[in-house]
């Protein structure tokens, strides 16, 4: 079962994380290269935002793989950015 969403997808500036009220982990976005681009530890039920940036840049369009990691595994998702 799914135990969080993002949204929205495909997005062209921020993109909101939520979790299930039962759940806490790391959530963690990375680039087509495998580079982390983002990463945020998510309390449980707790909402998260990335506003599309890494350092304080703009990342380019493309395919993203957004991933939550909790101590009963991973699950991914992927993300698409707009340019």
């Amino acid at each position: 079962p799914r135990i969080w969403s993002l949204g929205p997808n495909p997005s062209g500036g921020a993109v909101t994380f939520a979790l299930a009220p039962t759940v806490s982990g790391r959530l963690e976005v990375f680039d087509t290269l495998g580079r982390r681009v983002w990463a945020q530890h998510v309390a449980k039920g707790e909402v998260a935002r990335w506003d599309g940036t890494e350092n304080g840049r703009a990342v380019p369009g493309g395919i993203y793989q957004a991933r939550l990691v909790t101590e009963a595994g991973t699950q991914q998702a992927q993300l698409i950015r707009l340019p």
